[in-house]
């Protein structure tokens, strides 16, 4: 896990009125979920990214640009789906729903060492 590190809540709640920079921003920051472990950063990340994407999509853009918009919306819809991915084989019970969802007891009552 990370640490001596000062960066934005990753789990700053984006809204519609969030800019541009502030959605960036809570991307960015929610970025390193794999590295600290978090399966609450990397729902944060798809987040940001859905709405990076929802923004984005609306930008007009011809030509090259409409080249590297492409290609940023195709890497924003790939950090989603890695994201899922991460989640699903990395679940914690920060942001889970239900009662003990996401945590698992353990016993060693029968364990031979």
């Amino acid at each position: 896990m990370r640490t001596g590190i000062v960066a934005h809540d990753a789990r700053m709640a984006i809204t519609s009125s969030s800019t541009l920079a502030q959605v960036r921003a809570a991307y960015e920051d929610a970025a390193h979920y794999e590295e600290d472990g978090s399966a609450t950063q990397a729902r944060a990340l798809i987040t940001a990214a859905n709405v990076l994407i929802l923004r984005l999509s609306s930008e007009a853009a011809e030509g090259s640009e409409r080249v590297r918009l492409d290609e940023n919306l195709r890497q924003l819809r790939q950090a989603i789906e890695d994201a899922r991915a991460y989640i699903a084989s990395n679940p914690d019970t920060t942001g889970s729903t239900g009662a003990g969802a996401g945590v698992r007891h353990v016993s060693f009552e029968n364990f031979r060492g």
